[in-house]
């Protein structure tokens, strides 16, 4: 399976969870820059998790993630993991 590429604007970033001694996440929502903009959230989980160390709402990015999928009681669920995030440099320059 290929990997997704999401570009935009972080517009939230969820506390860390730890909801089992074994995992450990945080999401990080972003709005694309698309005609028609979404906000997606994407989920980073365990070690993945430190990569959104330093990054804050208003911060363009992209982030690269897999699609993942379960079944549980019946019921499907999906979810997008990130494995890598890039933010884009400030264009902070003097004038």
């Amino acid at each position: 399976m290929e990997s997704i590429k999401i570009s935009g604007e972080i517009v939230a970033l969820t506390q860390v969870e730890t909801p089992s001694q074994n995992l450990t996440k945080q999401t990080v929502a972003i709005k694309t820059d698309d005609k028609y903009p979404q906000v997606i959230g994407v989920e980073a989980i365990n070690d993945k998790v430190d990569l959104l160390k330093g990054l804050s709402s208003g911060q363009q990015v992209t982030a690269h993630c897999n699609l993942r999928g379960r079944e549980y009681k019946g019921k499907y669920y999906i979810s997008l993991s990130l494995w890598k995030i890039e933010a884009e440099e400030s264009s902070n320059v003097p004038f």
